[in-house]
This record gives structure tokens, C-alpha cells and sequence, in this order.
């Protein structure tokens, strides 16, 4: 039973972090609740217009030289945020958009002052971005017209259709405390009485998710869990206590009760409808950029100089399969100017765009062989450029809305080159170094970690089967090759990699850090849905602390993010700005900058 016990950990923490999405969801309620405790609506229920003029004319800050801001931009800047973000209540977001107006204000008199805004380089990255943004809005546009309430409707009948029949869920709640001594006391006092484990939550769990709601973890559907734990929770009566409690690693025991079981129902349509339809947008995305590309009659030449086939996801996916490889093609033969997509407009796009494009690419990217990005790089481009045509052709770029943002978005380019600008004068290495040396004082101690390689089947009869083949003498390697189901590891030996304790589920860990290196696992380890994994520990070492020059570039990041607070902080003080909040009194502009977690207790 313990061993089947122990792999609830993982299930736990994927139930906990969906009874903290819940908890969100919850926060975010409708505009009624919110006017009915006084509050201003949630943002998409508020439009400029529907203000009170006299709220609207509200002033919010004033500048020393007579500038000053009303509550009608403050309404203006929150209309520009994100949806999810404007469902919040005004109240809890009026400093932070009030700070945002301010800074604007700031940030465009100060970058001025240095001349950027006229600096050709900078100029070029406004108009670059404010073209990306209005390559995005259009396409938003197109696939708001073809993804029509009736087309959301389908879709969600057609996935509604393949959910499985008859599946169960079950009800979980659990208390989580320090120790085991503590859990397993509790087990003992809660299997006499079952009624006070709400009241026990409440008083004795450390789980700040759920105490307050009796240690609800909500319904959790028995696919979600790991095969030999469904079979323990789902034979449970409703009322149950599990007889062991639940090791959940660093974050301590859990003690767990299972409530009545249901059949899953499929979720009605507009509650998933948001999501869906943002789950959505790059299907129909792609619908919109191929029939602008059918009229396009853009010609794309590859490397070898014949014309560019594009493939489908579909095909690209099988080729890799198949090991397929692009044409080996002599770089330094190759002309710069070399055409490698013309348009009817005349427009071209050269060798030497794509090798820039290049240079925005994320770094795993970046490191590959140019000839395997060049094809799909190159249609990046023609699609951007075709979408950027179709774009400016409609008019939307004359829309109030979209002159706005793209305003904004060339605001917050010229914002961004000004901080960079003087966080570049003020950040050195000694900085990074001592930045380095606190975090470094952080990191646990004696901590240990593994280096792991697996066969993963999806029986355990199968992975018994391997586990025979081994001890009679058959390769490991030669049995990852034949036999393992795990594509991830199967072309590398079967290599997982080092990997701490903390990263693995409770059983797991517990199995592979109590085994010698370079041995095998002696026993099969289940891995819930995915199958059965046979494991070799290969090797055991302490957890070293990174180099400096590994973690370079993350502490410049994080020591750039601390001094644009100062920067910002300073511009504000300077300015003589006063703020002031939504009932008229004095608001402090000063932001926190965040601190470092405090060191973790050494490792047992």
C-alpha cells in the first residue's frame, strides 16, 4: 500500500494547482458583484463614454509645470489591457494604470531630452514593432470574422464528441502538515471521526490554498491519476480516510479524504468558450495567412535556387520522422543580394534579410544549421510582409483603436531604448558579482542529484519482461532502441539526465536516490498514464552551485530590472509629480522592488 500511496504526490499537486485556479476564478466575479460592494465594474464592462462627465474631468496628477491627467485617460489606458487582466476590479488596478500614464508622460519628455526619439536606429525599432502589432490585430480581426459564434459551437461539439464515455471523478480534500509524525497522528484521530476533517483543515493545514475551504481540492478525474492510486481512491467509500499519509516532498504530509465520486460531465459551452476560442486562434490564423498568400503570386526560392514547396505541420512532422534532411549547400558561394522571395509589387526579400531574421530568433534556434531554418525563416518573412500589405489595404491602420495602440507601442520602443540607455551607464560587474554571491548563499545545502536512464513500456508486464532481459545479459542500450515508447529519450540511450529529488514524484525519488550508481532499479516504477519505466541510476553527485559566467546574462537581467525601478523611482521624484488616489487623497508612486526568497533549509 505504501508504494502505491507515494505516487499520489504528483496527483496531489496537479489537483492543489487546479484548486487554485479555481480560487482565480472565483476572485474574478461579474461587474454586478463588484457596484453591489461599491467598486467600479470590471474593465469590459466600462467604456470612456459611460463615465460621468464629471468623473471622467476627475484630475488624478498634476505636473509642477500645470500638466495634468484626469480619470477619463486613466480609463483610456485601461481599456488597452489584456482581457483577463481588465476583469479585475478598477479599484485594484487604478495605481498601477495611473503609474503607467505618469511614466509615459515621463519616460517621452526624458528620451526626447536625449534625442532618441530622433535617433534613426530607434526610430527604425518603433516603426518595426508598431508594424508587428498591426500584423497581429489584423489577423485577430480576419479570424474574429470566420470564427463566428456558430463556428466556436461546432468546434465545440466536435471536441465534446471525443471526450470519453462514462468517465468518473472524485472529490478530494486533504490537510497538509510538516512532518509525517504529525500527518500520521492525524489519520489516526480523523479515521475515529471523518466529520472534523473540515474543522482540522482549517485549523492545522499549512496549505494557505485550501484551509479555508476545509482542504477541498475539488473533483479530480480518475485519468488524472496514477493508475494503481485511481484503483485505492475509486474503491474508497465517500468519507474515507487513506490509511497513509502522503510524503509531498519539500512542501511536507498530506493527509487525504475522498469524497463521493460522479460521473465527469462535459463542460457547457460558454464556459470554455474564451478559452476555446483563444485555443483556436492559430488554426484559423493559418486559414487567414493562406488565402492572402493565394493571391499573393509570391515566388520563394530555396538555397539550391528551385522553388520553395511549403509543407503542412502534418508534413514537416513526417519528414522529420523519416530523418529527412535539407540539401548540404555551400554558404560561402552564396551571394548576399541572392533574391529568395519576389512579390507583384516588385518587393524582394534577400539572403541577407533572412540571416538578420536570424538574429531575433530565440538562442536553441539561433545554434542550428542555417540551412535547416533558412526555408521556414524565409516564409516567416513573406508572410509578415503579405499580412503588414493586407493590413494597411483594409485601413485598418487609420482606425482610432488601432492608432492608439500602435502609438502606445512606438511609446513604449522609445521608453525601452531611454532605459536601456541609462541602465547600460549604471550596471557594472562588480554589481553582477555581489548579486551573484547573495543568491549563491540561498541555495540549499548537501543537496544531491542523479543521473538517470530508462526504458519506458507501457505495461508493467512489459517492463518486467525488460528488467528479465537485463539480468540474462541483453545490452541496455539495445533494449531503450528496441523497446522504449519514450521518443524524448529513446534516440539518446535512454538519457534522462541529472535530476534532483524535489523534480521527481515522492515514490520515484524515493526509489532512485536510495539506489547505488550504475546499477539497475530492481523493481519496475509506474509512471501513471505514460506506463512503466525501468530505470538506471548511472550516477550520484552534490548539487554544485552554477558558475558565474553560466548564470551572467540571468543576474544582468535581474540587476537591469532592479535599477529601471530606481531609474523610474528618481524620474518621478525629480518631476514633482503629485498623484493622487480615486478619492482625491495623496498616492505614493514608489514601487518595490522585489525581494530574494529567503535561504532554504538545508537538505536532510
Amino acid at each position: 500500500m505504501k508504494k502505491v500511496i507515494g505516487q499520489l504526490s504528483l496527483a496531489l499537486l496537479l489537483a492543489l494547482s487546479t484548486a487554485c485556479e479555481k480560487k482565480d476564478e472565483k476572485a474574478n466575479e461579474p461587474a454586478k458583484e463588484e457596484l453591489q460592494k461599491g467598486e467600479a465594474a470590471p474593465a469590459d464592462a466600462i467604456k470612456v463614454e459611460d463615465v460621468p462627465q464629471g468623473e471622467q474631468a476627475k484630475v488624478v496628477a498634476e505636473f509642477p509645470d500645470g500638466t495634468k491627467m484626469t480619470m477619463a485617460q486613466v480609463y483610456e489606458q485601461l481599456n488597452l489591457l489584456p482581457s483577463e487582466v481588465k476583469d479585475r476590479p478598477f479599484s485594484k488596478l487604478y495605481a498601477a494604470l495611473l503609474r503607467r500614464l505618469i511614466d509615459t508622460h515621463i519616460l517621452n519628455k526624458s528620451a526626447a531630452s536625449l534625442g532618441l526619439d530622433k535617433d534613426p536606429e530607434v526610430s527604425d525599432h518603433m516603426n518595426k514593432n508598431a508594424d508587428t502589432m498591426l500584423q497581429k490585430l489584423f489577423v485577430e480581426g480576419e479570424v474574429a470574422k470566420l470564427l463566428t459564434e456558430d463556428e466556436l459551437k461546432k468546434n465545440f461539439e466536435e471536441l465534446k464528441a471525443k471526450l470519453p464515455k462514462d468517465e468518473m471523478e472524485v472529490q478530494l480534500k486533504h490537510i497538509l502538515v510538516k512532518s509525517k509524525e504529525e500527518a500520521e497522528a492525524l489519520v489516526k484521530e480523523l479515521e475515529k471521526d471523518p466529520s472534523k476533517f473540515d474543522e482540522t483543515a482549517k485549523q492545522k493545514s499549512i496549505d494557505p490554498q485550501t484551509k479555508a475551504n476545509g482542504g477541498s481540492l475539488g473533483y479530480v478525474r480518475k485519468a488524472d491519476l496514477p493508475e494503481a492510486f485511481s484503483k485505492v481512491v475509486f474503491e474508497s467509500k465517500p468519507g474515507a480516510i487513506l490509511p497513509q499519509a502522503i510524503d509531498m516532498g519539500p512542501n511536507g504530509f498530506s493527509v487525504v479524504l475522498v469524497g463521493e465520486k460522479r460521473p465527469v460531465e462535459a463542460p457547457k459551452f460558454e464556459q470554455v468558450k474564451t478559452e476555446l476560442s483563444k485555443a483556436l486562434m492559430s488554426k484559423y490564423a493559418v486559414q487567414v495567412i493562406d488565402k492572402i498568400k493565394k493571391q499573393s503570386g509570391v515566388e520563394v526560392t530555396g538555397l539550391d535556387g528551385k522553388p520553395v514547396v511549403e509543407k503542412t505541420p502534418e508534413q514537416m512532422k513526417e519528414d522529420a520522422e523519416k530523418g529527412v534532411k535539407k540539401p548540404e549547400v555551400d554558404m560561402s558561394k552564396l551571394d548576399e543580394t541572392m533574391v529568395v522571395a519576389k512579390f507583384k509589387d516588385g518587393h524582394t526579400i534577400t539572403l541577407k534579410d533572412v540571416k538578420e531574421a536570424v538574429k531575433t530568433l530565440p538562442p536553441q534556434l539561433k545554434a542550428a544549421p542555417f540551412g535547416e531554418i533558412f526555408e521556414p525563416l524565409a516564409l516567416r518573412l513573406v508572410d509578415m510582409k503579405l499580412i503588414l500589405d493586407a493590413a494597411k489595404a483594409s485601413g485598418l491602420e487609420k482606425e482610432k483603436a488601432t492608432v492608439k495602440k500602435l502609438e502606445d507601442v512606438r511609446s513604449a520602443t522609445l521608453h525601452k531604448a531611454f532605459l536601456d540607455k541609462k541602465v547600460v551607464e549604471l550596471v557594472n560587474d562588480s554589481m553582477l558579482k555581489t548579486k551573484y554571491q547573495e543568491l549563491i548563499k540561498l541555495l540549499p545545502k548537501n543537496q544531491m542529484e542523479v543521473r538517470l536512464r530508462h526504458v519506458m513500456v507501457k505495461t508493467k508486464e512489459e517492463a518486467e519482461e525488460v528488467i528479465k532481459e537485463i539480468k540474462s545479459g541483453k545490452s541496455f542500450d539495445e533494449l531503450v532502441k528496441t523497446k522504449s515508447i519514450d521518443d524524448k529519450t529513446k534516440e539518446k540511450k535512454g538519457e534522462i539526465g541529472y535530476v534532483k529529488r524535489d523534480e521527481l514524484p515522492a515514490d520515484f525519488g524515493n526509489v532512485v536516490f536510495s539506489a547505488a550508481k550504475a546499477t539497475l532499479v530492481p523493481n519496475p516504477i509506474s509512471l501513471g498514464k505514460l506506463g512503466w519505466s525501468v530505470v538506471r541510476v548511472e550516477d550520484k553527485r552534490p548539487i554544485e552551485a552554477p558558475k558565474y559566467e553560466e548564470v551572467k546574462a540571468e543576474l544582468q537581467k535581474m540587476v537591469e530590472q532592479e535599477k529601471i525601478v530606481e531609474v523610474l523611482d528618481k524620474l518621478r521624484v525629480d518631476s514633482g509629480v503629485k498623484a493622487f488616489d480615486m478619492n482625491g487623497g495623496a498616492l505614493s508612486l514608489k514601487e518595490e522592488v522585489p525581494q530574494a526568497p529567503s535561504a532554504a533549509a538545508p537538505a536532510a
